[in-house]
C-alpha cells in the first residue's frame, strides 16, 4: 500500500523510511498483550520501555527483540527519560504525583533495572518527563487541580526535589513533553478533554523565567514528542482516520507531515543515540516500529512506507480493522471523556423492559460491563452483576467467578477492561483510596481517549472525594437507596446505549 505525500519548498527535509515493525518478546511470567507508553534510546542497541499494563521499565534488546531485565512493579507509571551524560540513570513518571529515579545495572549477563530514590511533585498525577540539559533539572507535566500543568525540579544532590516553577498549559488530559538540546525550550504534546486545549505548546525558558511561544491547535490528537540536535520536534499523532509524524521547527511552524497510516495506535517516541532513528511504541501491540531518518536538500519529497513483520512478512494494514471513513465521522465537543449525560432524557422507567434473554455481544468483546471497585463494596456489586444477568440478560465480568486460576490480577484487570463493552466505575471512599481501583480507572479512561469511544460509566455509591480523572465526566448518583426507582432506570439505560 503506497501512502506517499509530495511537498514543496526550498530548504532541507527530513525523509524516513520504515525499517520494520519488530517483536518485542514478552517475558515468561509476563502477559501478552502490553501497553508501552515511554520509551528511550540507550547505547549499545537497547531501549527502555515503560510498560503501563504490568507498572515496570523494561530493558530491551533493539537487535535481537528480547527483554534483558525489567524493575520491580512500581505505581502506575508512564514515561521516562535520562537524567546523566552517562545514560546510566533515569527518571519514570508515576502517576501519583512521583518521579522514581533509577539506576540502569548493565554489568553482566543479566542487566537490571535498581530503583534509587523518589521525589514529590506538586502534581496529582506526571506525565511526561524530560531532563534539561547540564542544569540537572526535570520538566514533569501532568494533572494539577484537574488541569494540565508542567513545572520543573531539581534532581542535584544538594537541591534535589526542588520545585522551580509551575504552569498551566490546558484541560484533563494527559501528555508528554521534550525540552530542546540547549534547554531553552520545551515543547509539550498535549491531548485534553476540551478540542481547544489540545495540540503541540511552545515554551521559552529563560532568566528563571517561562514565555508562553505558540500552542498548534491542527493536532488533533497528539502523543510522543521528541527534538533533535538541529532544532526540530517530531509529533506523533493521531486523527480519527490517519496517523503521522509532524515535523516542527523551534518556533513551530510546520515542515513537513509524515503518514503512518498503516501503524496501529502510535503512542511514545523517541529518537536515538545517533538521531538516525526514531522509535514509536504501538500501544496494546508487543510491537515497535522504528524509521530511518535521511536529511536531503531536494525541494520535493516522497514518502512510502509499509509494515513488515520480524519475519519479513508484510502485515495488514489495521490489523484486520476497518478504516474510519471521513463520512462517518461525529464532532464531539468533548470527545471521549464527555462519557454520558444521566439527565431528564434518561429518567422513563417504563421503556427499558426486563428480560432474561442473553444480548447479544459487540464483535470481539466478551463481556458487557466490567465493574470497577473496591472489595468493601462487593456485596452491591454482587447484587447488581446477578439483577443485570438474570433480568436483563447482560454478561458482566467478574473477578472471582471469571478469573483463571494463576492469572495475575493485573493481566486479568486488562485483558477484561479491552474485551469489555463498557466500564462501570463504583464511586466510594475506600474505592478511591484503592491503588487497585485508582490504575482499573486510569486503564478505562486512557483506553477510552486512545479508541474515542464513549464507554465509562461511573456510579457514585456514596460520598467520597471524586478522582480529578472522573471530574470531568457525568456519574449515575445511586447515594440514595431508597431513591433506586429513580437511579436504577438511568444505569440501565446508560448501559443498553450505544457507543458513540
Amino acid at each position: 500500500m503506497d501512502c506517499s505525500i509530495n511537498i514543496k519548498r526550498s530548504t532541507i527535509w527530513l525523509h524516513c523510511d520504515l525499517l520494520k515493525v519488530a517483536d518485542v518478546t514478552p517475558l515468561a511470567d509476563d502477559s501478552s498483550r502490553h501497553f508501552y507508553s515511554g520509551v528511550l534510546c540507550l547505547p549499545g542497541q537497547r531501549l527502555l520501555l515503560v510498560d503501563f499494563s504490568l507498572n515496570n521499565v523494561k530493558l530491551y534488546n533493539r537487535q535481537t527483540g528480547e527483554i534483558l531485565g525489567k524493575s520491580e512493579e512500581l505505581y502506575p507509571l508512564w514515561d521516562i527519560c535520562c537524567i546523566d551524560e552517562n545514560k546510566s540513570k533515569v527518571a519514570v513518571t508515576l502517576r501519583n504525583g512521583k518521579i522514581q529515579i533509577m539506576s540502569i545495572i548493565a554489568i553482566g549477563p543479566s542487566p537490571y533495572i535498581k530503583s534509587l530514590k523518589e521525589l514529590k511533585t506538586p502534581l496529582e498525577s506526571c506525565r511526561g518527563v524530560s531532563a534539561i540539559p547540564k542544569q540537572d533539572k526535570l520538566v514533569v507535566s501532568g494533572v494539577y487541580r484537574s488541569m494540565q500543568c508542567w513545572c520543573v525540579v531539581s534532581v542535584s544532590d544538594e537541591q534535589f526535589g526542588k520545585i522551580h516553577k509551575i504552569c498551566q498549559f490546558g484541560g484533563f488530559g494527559y501528555s508528554y513533553l521534550v525540552s530542546s538540546e540547549n534547554g531553552s525550550y520545551v515543547y509539550i504534546s498535549c491531548y485534553a478533554d476540551k478540542p481547544s486545549d489540545t495540540g503541540v505548546y511552545g515554551y521559552i525558558m529563560e532568566s528563571g523565567k517561562h514565555i508562553f511561544k505558540y500552542q498548534r491547535k491542527d493536532l488533533s490528537w497528539p502523543r510522543g514528542i521528541c527534538a533533535d540536535k538541529k532544532g526540530f520536534v517530531y509529533v506523533c499523532n493521531q486523527d480519527l482516520d490517519s496517523r503521522n509524524i509532524h515535523q516542527l521547527t523551534g518556533n513551530g511552524e510546520l515542515v513537513m507531515i509524515f503518514r503512518l497510516d498503516l501503524l496501529p495506535d502510535p503512542q511514545g517516541m523517541c529518537l536515538d543515540e545517533n538521531q538516525e532513528h526514531i522509535f514509536i511504541t504501538l500501544w496494546g501491540k508487543n510491537q515497535i516500529s522504528r524509521f530511518r531518518i535521511m536529511w536531503q536538500d531536494n525541494t520535493e519529497i516522497s514518502q512510502a512506507h509499509e509494515v513488515y513483520g520480524s519475519n519479513g512478512s508484510k502485515q495488514p494494514a489495521h490489523d484486520g480493522e476497518t478504516p474510519i471513513q471521513k463520512d462517518k465521522m461525529t464532532e464531539m465537543t468533548d470527545p471521549a471523556v464527555q462519557i454520558y449525560s444521566c439527565a431528564s432524557d434518561l429518567t422513563k422507567p417504563n421503556e427499558f423492559q426486563a428480560s432474561s434473554q442473553k444480548r447479544t455481544l459487540p464483535p470481539g468483546k466478551k463481556y458487557h460491563i466490567f465493574f470497577s471497585y473496591s472489595r468493601l463494596d462487593i456485596e452491591w456489586v454482587r447484587e447488581t452483576i446477578c439483577t443485570l444477568e438474570t433480568d436483563y440478560g447482560f454478561i458482566c465480568c467478574d473477578y472471582d467467578r471469571d478469573n483463571t486460576p494463576g492469572t495475575s490480577l493485573l493481566q486479568f484487570v486488562s485483558d477484561s477492561i479491552n474485551m469489555s463493552y463498557k466500564i462501570v466505575i463504583v464511586m466510594t471512599r475506600a474505592a478511591v483510596q484503592s491503588p487497585f481501583v485508582v490504575h482499573e480507572i486510569e486503564m478505562a479512561m486512557l483506553d477510552g481517549f486512545n479508541k474515542r469511544k464513549k464507554f465509562v460509566v461511573p456510579v457514585l455509591l456514596e460520598d467520597c472525594e471524586v478522582l480529578s480523572y472522573l471530574r470531568v465526566l457525568h456519574y449515575i448518583d445511586a447515594r440514595d437507596s431508597m431513591r433506586r426507582d429513580i437511579w436504577w432506570p438511568k444505569l440501565l439505560m446508560v448501559l443498553d446505549a450505544p457507543i458513540l
